[in-house]
């Protein structure tokens, strides 16, 4: 069951090109890293909780916010809270 999640991801990291995979996502471990990652520990039904929780955070709308001891987290559209250590370097250059 697992190869069903991880060939398409398989096939996806190999295939197209790198032009048109560009890094946008807000996490610090790709989205498609970060399921295979979790199928092959964890197995199929686990990769498909991650697919879905990853595809319901990963969108415009988060909110960079400091708390009251100057750290910053983000705010995801879904009401979670990530910490600057979750996010990409990319995104919190900007902010710290």
């Amino acid at each position: 069951m697992r190869l069903l999640l991880l060939l398409p991801i398989y096939l996806y990291r190999r295939i197209l090109p790198s032009a048109l995979k560009k890094r946008q996502c807000l996490f610090s471990e790709t989205c498609s890293h970060y399921v295979w990652r979790i199928t092959r520990d964890e197995g199929f039904l686990a990769g498909c909780r991650a697919l879905r929780w990853r595809y319901r955070s990963c969108r415009p709308g988060y909110r960079i916010q400091q708390d009251v001891d100057g750290r910053l987290h983000i705010r995801l559209v879904t009401g979670e809270a990530l910490s600057a250590s979750e996010a990409s370097e990319a995104l919190m250059r900007y902010y710290s």
